[in-house]
């Protein structure tokens, strides 16, 4: 009796045996796709050439689309955007070139309008500004040069006027000025001329103010004058009136107003003299109302070291004088301290 070895089982024998007769059918439903899937659980084990520790209970660890992600933009320079972009042709099936074209249609589109609204928004403005806005005229006051600073300036035209017209006039504007004790006014004197282009209005030259107001002077007189000139009121113990003129030659100028002497005062009187009496006809002093009686001919006096040539009352104080205080300057004034005040005008610099 041939005796054979005993067979010993395991465990394992065990479970092989019961499970024999699964392993021996070729394929079962979704054989494939779990083999398919098998095969992306190995390689995503891998990563950079290093395989990755697998996950706790030998669980495969399974790749997700942010690892692919970082993947594609470190191998294959990719970046973010463009993988982002190609998501969405993928999925919409829109060409690149016209998802970029789009938003730059909408930006161009845009800017166009924007332009058109602020241009019609300009055309309105002037529009507005040219048919509706009331236009206000303005006038820019020219200041006349004068030969000494004034305060205040008044335009006196003397277009077609006659002599007692002109001195009239001045007259007035002397008595109704008012300013400031000290201050000076300038008295300018124009006249109009009608040309094809309108009126032009131009300051007269002081042979055109002499001969004028019929002053009985030389020719060789006008001739030693510059045609600047300039009449003016001191506002001091109740306006004194005065005329400054230029000299090129102080010979003829000097002979000049010797001659003149004669007439000098009533040729002036309008202007520079003293209030008249309506019936006597004589100088009349105005804060007293009593009658002036002064001296028939000029008489040399020196007020602050100047030479001046004066006509005085009978107490001697001077009412009527001019002076050349230099050889290029003659002033006819009513009052010594006039005088001196014109004479300080003239060597000082106005400081603005």
């Amino acid at each position: 009796m041939s005796t054979e070895p005993e067979k010993k089982f395991s465990l394992n024998d065990e479970v092989d045996a019961k499970f024999a007769p699964m392993r021996s059918l070729s394929s079962f439903p979704g054989e494939e796709n779990r083999a398919s899937l098998d095969e992306d659980f190995d390689s995503s084990i891998v990563q950079n050439g290093k395989p990755k520790a697998p996950l706790r209970g030998g669980i495969k660890r399974v790749r997700t689309y942010k690892e692919d992600i970082a993947e594609a933009v470190k191998n294959q320079k990719a970046s973010v955007t463009s993988i982002a972009a190609a998501e969405e042709r993928r999925r919409t099936g829109i060409p690149q070139d016209v998802l970029e074209k789009k938003p730059r249609d909408i930006k161009r589109t845009l800017t166009v309008l924007g332009s058109i609204l602020l241009l019609l928004i300009g055309i309105g403005v002037i529009a507005f500004f040219y048919f509706f806005y009331e236009k206000e005229s303005v006038v820019i006051q020219q200041e006349i040069p004068s030969l000494v600073f004034a305060e205040s300036q008044e335009e006196i035209n003397v277009t077609k006027k006659t002599a007692r017209e002109i001195l009239q006039q001045l007259y007035t504007s002397r008595n109704t000025t008012q300013l400031p004790l000290g201050q000076v006014s300038h008295l300018y004197l124009t006249e109009s001329t009608e040309t094809p282009e309108g009126t032009y209005t131009q300051l007269i030259t002081t042979e055109a103010l002499l001969t004028k107001i019929q002053a009985q002077v030389s020719g060789s007189f006008l001739r030693s004058l510059e045609p600047s000139f300039m009449l003016g009121v001191h506002v001091f113990n109740n306006n004194q009136p005065f005329i400054i003129l230029k000299s090129n030659s102080y010979q003829h100028a000097f002979a000049g107003m010797l001659e003149w002497e004669r007439t000098l005062y009533d040729d002036l009187f309008l202007f520079t003299g003293l209030k008249n009496d309506p019936v006597l006809g004589a100088p009349i002093d105005p804060q007293t109302g009593n009658e002036i009686v002064l001296s028939e001919v000029f008489e040399d006096r020196i007020v602050k070291n100047i030479d001046v040539r004066a006509l005085t009352d009978e107490s001697g104080v001077i009412k009527f004088l001019y002076a050349f205080p230099d050889q290029k300057t003659l002033i006819i004034t009513t009052n010594e301290n006039t005088l001196i005040e014109i004479i300080t005008r003239l060597n000082s610099v106005r400081v603005f």
